[in-house]
């Protein structure tokens, strides 16, 4: 059980109090540290292309959405063909499954924290990426037995920003959105947990702390997270009381 109090600025709203019972997980910039590999496979792609692609028109066409999603805003700003878009999106995927066998690194501390959580919480990921990616990243960090559930692009109508992602694996997991703790790092995932009505944990991994002020906590690295969930004092208003144990301050 954890009693939260939420504020805006320095005015108390209201003090909730529930179970939680699913922690939810974003994948690229969460679990593995792969966004280097993203832009790199895109901007390559784009030179290919002859479009010149910056690392600051990466990050604001195509951080924290769908390969498609950017492979569209990427056609829309450079003027490409549908048929170049389709090319552009191909060869990417590619390029990024290359780089990928020689350079997985999960996000520093974020092993741990998934075994400890093991076996307290149900345990999932909502991503934006493609499942055959998730699969074998998953695979070779060792971890995929760990996650019950996993909702990728391929199994959502609408992606982040939108709710459905997260809202799919809370319903996959038997479980309501109120018991649902989501770790994101973009301004796009934290939107769609907190749509979703979850609580949100974002990580300074891929985007600042000022880009990420619309989540419940904000942290920048998984040390600050214990497996019960509590954040660290600098938090003075999120109180775990422990599942099953009795009501704190």
């Amino acid at each position: 059980m954890i009693k939260s109090t939420i504020f805006r600025g320095r005015e108390k709203l209201c003090t909730v109090a529930h179970m939680i019972k699913a922690i939810i997980f974003d994948f690229n910039g969460v679990i593995v540290d792969d966004e280097p590999l993203h832009e790199k496979a895109f901007r390559q792609a784009c030179a290919e292309f002859d479009v010149s692609l910056s690392s600051e028109e990466y990050a604001a066409l195509c951080l924290g959405i769908t390969d498609r999603q950017g492979a569209v805003r990427i056609q829309e700003k450079f003027g490409l063909t549908d048929e170049a878009r389709e090319k552009l999106l191909q060869r990417k995927s590619q390029l990024y499954l290359e780089f990928l066998k020689h350079d997985i690194h999960p996000v520093v501390g974020v092993i741990g924290l998934i075994q400890k959580l093991k076996g307290k919480f149900l345990l999932g990921i909502a991503t934006a990426a493609y499942r055959g990616e998730v699969e074998f990243i998953l695979q070779e960090l060792n971890i995929r037995d760990t996650f019950s559930i996993i909702v990728t692009a391929q199994d959502v109508v609408k992606s982040k920003p939108d709710a459905e992602p997260y809202l799919a694996v809370a319903k996959k997991l038997g479980v309501i959105p109120v018991e649902c703790v989501v770790i994101e790092d973009t301004p796009s995932g934290i939107k769609s947990a907190k749509s979703a009505g979850m609580t949100c944990i974002a990580i300074t991994t891929t985007r600042r702390r000022d880009e990420l002020k619309q989540a419940d906590f904000i942290i920048d690295n998984f040390s600050e997270i214990s497996s019960d969930f509590s954040l660290l004092k600098k938090y003075p208003h999120f109180d775990v009381v422990g599942q099953g144990g009795d009501g704190g301050s």
